[in-house]
């Protein structure tokens, strides 16, 4: 996951740390999540938890770009360790259902995590990657 501040020139990108995903699950052991080319992978149907922690500056989160979005969950958005996404009798969201939408989201100060947890739900019932882009301004 990477954050990106659209208001910085390109030369100037948030400096983030991608800490490695969390599976997230009764039973789930270390065989489940694992790295594939750079990306956390994960089962179908099991949840993980992707952190990036930006490093120099604030950023603020103001949308998502969820690669192959029809296939995704998002169970939560957490900034430190408050939820942003509350979702009633606790429903996840599909991804696809964010596209394009602006997103109203507290501050992530430098050392901070801002955290999605998602699940796949797509046809491959392989472990597939977590690819994500969240866009929004530096401060």
């Amino acid at each position: 996951m990477r954050l990106i501040a659209q208001n910085l020139p390109s030369d100037q990108a948030i400096q983030s740390i991608q800490l490695v995903g969390i599976p997230f699950a009764v039973g789930l052991g270390d065989d489940h999540a694992k790295i594939k080319d750079g990306y956390i992978v994960t089962p179908p149907g099991f949840r993980m938890i992707i952190i990036a922690r930006p490093q120099a500056r604030a950023f603020i989160p103001k949308g998502l770009m969820i690669e192959n979005d029809g296939q995704w969950l998002i169970h939560d958005i957490r900034i430190g360790n408050k939820s942003m996404v509350i979702t009633g009798g606790g429903e996840a969201i599909p991804a696809a259902a964010m596209r394009g939408q602006m997103l109203t989201l507290d501050k992530v100060v430098p050392g901070q995590d801002f955290a999605i947890e998602a699940s796949y739900i797509g046809p491959s019932s392989d472990p597939q990657p977590f690819v994500c882009d969240v866009i929004g301004d530096a401060e």
